[in-house]
């Protein structure tokens, strides 16, 4: 068996006419074997002609370049040499019924090149017919292994995406960009109820209450604008949602809504993993009625606390209070989260705790006092401090208190800080103690009122007290939007 050289075209010529005789025996002869030549040389798929017994007798250049032989190789190989022997068995089937029933089909199998090495390949094969009898198989293959690994590596991806989709405990589920669910994971049948193919029917506002639909198709309207702004734009959201059962029964779920695109980069759906959280809300809530339980007895004692210290001094009962509702409010002027501003009210409410160290007979001295006098009332942010540090507080309550006669330019007590060494907690306070203290009237003077109040802190801003702080006060107050009580 050997290529067909110079001295083999008159054997080549009778294959070529045999061939257009089995193909169209109307056409002429020479114009279909002019063709046929053409269309065996320059074929980029391999074509090659084999005797009955798979005996070679012609082959392409493509033939040659996907079998890795030379012309002169071939001249002893026989169809079965470039066949695994696994597969021998099928092709000589696949041959005798070619023979048998004259009928061509396409066959996938293994081609063994010189090599060693195997390439996949997608083959035709058709009878040539010599005086009614066929005499020889023409074959065309193609190389197919890249079409191959490429659809194996989909197999496997589509294989582990079932894989994760269908055994994860998390419910998945895929929506069109119509918000229509048209997947949905087995694992959704357990936490929902419904079978699968019941969620995909399921309107959408049957999926969940009207509260969370509500939340939902905000977000999804708001994401939907910005993918339309930047179509680069990649959906990532997650979402406490609360979901209906097929019994009519709710749970939450934290749910992660991500874009998916097609291989061109268009979007064509959403993908969404759901968890269960019902435990986990259940746990916040009982948690966060505990935390206001807590907060209330906290405040409660808090207030306690005050009415205790303010009995020893009649003169400044309820100032602790008005420190406590104007820092409040200027916190809130400020922008500062609700958590501070109750920390600031708390430290307001206490800020003068350290006073029940000091005899009532100073306290409510209509003269003078005296230097020693002075500096027992000077410590007493730091008794104040003293007495709060062991106490738990959800804050640096003890901090604000002990910092609030300190002034910006370091002429304050006990520890002369400056500016922003003082916690801006402990600056608002100073500001509301001030005003409190000068509207009010004290043993050794008459109220000064609201006013010089105002024109003190006005007077010191930047000096004494916090700027900002300064102007939000005086804010509350020009807009009365604030009273002292």
């Amino acid at each position: 068996m050997k290529h067909m050289g110079k001295g083999d075209s008159t054997k080549r010529g009778e294959n070529n006419r045999e061939l257009a005789s089995s193909v169209n025996s109307h056409s002429q002869t020479h114009d279909i074997e002019e063709r046929y030549n053409a269309l065996f040389e320059r074929s980029r798929d391999a074509v090659y002609i084999h005797d009955i017994d798979g005996n070679f007798t012609d082959f392409n250049v493509a033939w040659l370049k996907m079998t890795g032989y030379e012309k002169a190789d071939i001249s002893n190989l026989r169809l079965f040499a470039f066949l695994p022997q696994d597969q021998i068995p099928a092709i000589t089937e696949a041959t005798d019924e070619l023979i048998k029933n004259g009928v061509s089909k396409f066959h996938e199998f293994k081609l063994k090149r010189k090599d060693g090495s195997f390439v996949d390949i997608e083959a035709t094969s058709f009878l040539i017919y010599r005086q009614g009898k066929p005499v020889a198989v023409m074959g065309i293959a193609r190389d197919i292994t890249e079409r191959k690994r490429i659809d194996e590596a989909l197999r496997l991806n589509e294989w582990f995406y079932r894989l994760l989709a269908d055994n994860v405990t998390d419910s998945v589920w895929l929506m069109d960009m119509n918000l229509k669910i048209i997947y949905a994971s087995p694992s959704s049948e357990k936490l929902r109820g419904y079978t699968v193919q019941e969620l995909l029917e399921l309107p959408l506002e049957k999926h969940m209450t009207p509260a969370s639909l509500q939340i939902g198709l905000k977000m999804f309207s708001q994401e939907m604008k910005k993918l339309e702004e930047d179509p680069g734009y990649t959906i990532n959201r997650t979402l406490e949602l609360e979901y209906y059962r097929k019994d009519g029964s709710t749970f939450w779920s934290e749910s992660t809504f991500c874009l998916v695109r097609d291989d061109s980069g268009k979007p064509f759906g959403i993908i969404g993993v759901g968890r269960d959280i019902t435990e986990r809300k259940k746990s916040e809530e009982e948690l966060t009625k505990i935390n206001e339980r807590l907060q209330k007895a906290m405040t409660g004692a808090v207030e306690t606390i005050s009415i205790m210290s303010e009995l020893r001094d009649p003169y400044t009962a309820g100032h602790q209070d008005q420190v406590a509702r104007l820092a409040a409010a200027i916190a809130k002027e400020l922008g500062l989260p609700e958590k501070r501003v109750s920390a600031i009210r708390m430290a307001g409410t206490l800020h003068d705790i350290g006073k029940v160290s000091i005899p009532s007979e100073i306290l409510s001295k209509p003269g003078q006092l005296s230097d020693i006098e002075m500096a027992m009332i000077r410590n007493h942010p730091k008794v104040g401090m003293e007495i709060l540090k062991s106490i738990d507080f959800p804050f640096p309550i003890c901090k604000y208190v002990v910092e609030h006669h300190e002034r910006m330019d370091g002429s304050g007590y006990p520890s002369g800080l400056k500016g922003e060494e003082i916690s801006i907690e402990a600056r608002i306070l100073a500001v509301a103690d001030v005003v409190s203290a000068m509207a009010s009237h004290r043993p050794y003077r008459a109220a000064l009122g609201i006013k010089r109040a105002l024109e003190e802190i006005a007077k010191n801003k930047g000096i004494l007290y916090d700027p900002a702080v300064v102007d939000a006060c005086l804010t509350l107050f020009s807009q009365q939007r604030f009273k002292l009580e």
